[in-house]
């Protein structure tokens, strides 16, 4: 069971930009894959639901995509909220922040998956 709870925070994918301070780096790791899982099929989260799909083909993030995921995951935390579901708010306001960041900064986000 320890082997499988570590084997959660294995990195899935790796994501960074350059900014005028150097790169920026944040990880979604399999763990935090659900967040995506749930919301797979849902229409409300259609560039969650693309990121998801794309997971593991080293997907290019553009800074209006990048804009669509921070609102996204800014509406997913307020459902988790309201749905009590408060274990996600971690990972979606680091995803949030990178994925705003790198918007604010109009940089291109590259990926790499296991």
């Amino acid at each position: 069971m320890d082997l499988i709870k570590s084997l959660d925070w294995i990195v899935a994918l790796e994501m960074w930009f350059i900014s005028e301070h150097g790169k920026v780096e944040q990880t979604i790791s399999h763990g935090q894959l659900d967040i995506l899982q749930l919301t797979e099929n849902t229409s409300n989260f259609p560039m969650l639901n693309w990121l998801f799909d794309n997971f593991y083909n080293d997907p290019v993030i553009y800074p209006n995509i990048s804009k669509s995921l921070a609102n996204e995951i800014l509406a997913l935390a307020n459902d988790f909220t309201s749905k009590n579901r408060k274990q996600y708010l971690p990972s979606c306001q680091v995803l949030n922040e990178f994925f705003g960041k790198a918007f604010a900064e109009n940089q291109v986000i590259y990926t790499i998956s296991d």
